[in-house]
């Protein structure tokens, strides 16, 4: 009831049912992101095998490292800016242009670095096709103008072409993907209907907005590389454990061990997704504050976010089992210890997520790039040990490590930077 009647208080305003209205946006888009392959992982899992599964799940985990490289932090440095000057037309088109080139950029020498790997690394030899098609993905992060979207809290029309293209890729791998054999066409079918769907949000977010295309000035895109520069370590780095497991197994088990850790992985990062729609509509909301104002709203919603984490944790530990078995109709001991495991991992996920938004909101870019980057660095080193001593248990542990230190840092960080943000007398209200 307490609950209840809090969040009718919260959206009494104009603003915050505008909050409340893209906060439902980004969920919608995340749930696409996350609970589409849930249903269809399970679908190809029976079709192509947890081997082709695991090379699957091995060339999408690299690829999301040159998705990061190329959305290079614009997501929040890109958006923090509009969010600031969305009024200032002239400002607007010199940030979309500088962004839009940069990623342009980016996307070619991801492209050349794929292309060496395949040609001179094992892991990537053995099926470069795997890895040139899935690189569609990367242009898909180049042109996706989430950002912009973001930037001006308009967030309902991209998640409707969001949501409607990946709904046509899950309809079509239902479709298309019939035996072991069709795997090579799981990457082609994400890639077209990922393009598709940036495509026809650029062209529709430069009319929306009012937007006009000029070649950037060199001193423009120099200025928007160094501004989002810490925020790309700081993503980058925290992709490195992110998006790493997979990866480091990747060189060092079998391609049936990396799909059964891929399997429970997906599961929790599904869940997971479910925090990033909150923060990415809470950060240009809180970005605007003063950092009094920042403080109150932390007071008043920390608890929420520590509650539903820690209820959605526990559950998974629980019902883990159940789901695998009932949904999944997986029953590998693997599988299911592993699911376990991380679920302990997803409660410091989600107050990681919910910390950065108001360390960032801070400019604390400098401190949280240098603290992923140490993490990131230190996770492959002892995360590759525990991953070849054992296996993917060992991926799990390393994970976890990373986790809780991550969070008593955040804490750290904001006890240190602001001291009244912590203690339950700065709510009002």
């Amino acid at each position: 009831m307490a609950f209840t009647l809090s969040l009718s208080k919260l959206l009494k305003s104009e603003k915050n049912k505008r909050l409340f209205s893209n906060f439902i946006s980004l969920l919608l888009i995340q749930g696409t992101n996350y609970v589409l392959p849930l249903i269809t992982f399970p679908y190809l899992i029976s079709k192509l095998g947890f081997a082709k599964f695991g090379i699957l799940s091995f060339a999408s985990a690299f690829t999301y490292y040159m998705q990061v490289f190329v959305d290079y932090g614009f997501n929040l440095s890109a958006t923090r800016a509009i969010s600031k000057h969305r009024k200032d037309q002239a400002f607007v088109n010199d940030i979309f242009s500088s962004v839009l080139t940069i990623k342009v950029i980016l996307t070619l020498i991801s492209f050349l670095v794929v292309s060496v790997l395949t040609k001179s690394v094992d892991a990537f030899s053995k099926d470069p096709a795997i890895f040139f098609l899935t690189f569609g993905m990367v242009i898909s992060s180049a042109l996706f103008p989430l950002w912009l979207f973001q930037g001006f809290e308009e967030m309902k029309y991209i998640s409707r072409i969001n949501i409607s293209m990946k709904c046509l890729a899950t309809v079509l791998i239902f479709l298309i993907i019939q035996e072991e054999n069709d795997y090579i066409k799981v990457p082609i079918i994400y890639s077209v209907c990922l393009i598709l769907a940036s495509v026809i949000g650029l062209l529709f977010g430069t009319q929306k907005f009012n937007i006009k295309y000029t070649f950037p000035k060199f001193s423009d895109v120099e200025y928007h590389l160094k501004n989002s520069f810490h925020i790309f370590i700081a993503g980058f780095s925290g992709n490195l454990y992110g998006q790493g497991t997979v990866v480091i197994l990747g060189f060092v088990a079998t391609p049936q061990v990396v799909g059964f850790y891929a399997t429970a992985e997906k599961i929790v990062k599904a869940l997971s997704g479910l925090m990033q729609p909150v923060s990415q509509t809470l950060y240009p909301h809180i970005s605007q504050m003063t950092a009094e104002n920042q403080g109150i709203f932390l007071s008043q919603t920390r608890k929420y976010v520590f509650f539903i984490s820690f209820i959605i944790s526990i559950s998974l530990n629980f019902l883990g089992k159940d789901l695998l078995s009932i949904f999944f109709n997986c029953k590998e001991l693997e599988i299911i210890t592993s699911l376990r495991l991380l679920s302990v991992v997803l409660f410091f996920t989600y107050m990681n997520m919910y910390f950065n938004v108001f360390l960032l909101a801070l400019r604390l870019d400098n401190i949280l790039s240098r603290l992923y980057l140490v993490v990131g660095i230190s996770f492959l080193l002892f995360s590759y040990y525990l991953s070849l001593r054992y296996s993917l248990y060992g991926t799990c542990l390393s994970l976890l490590i990373v986790e809780v230190s991550i969070f008593m840092f955040s804490l750290y960080c904001l006890r240190k930077n602001q001291p009244n943000y912590l203690k339950p007398s700065y709510a009002i209200g």
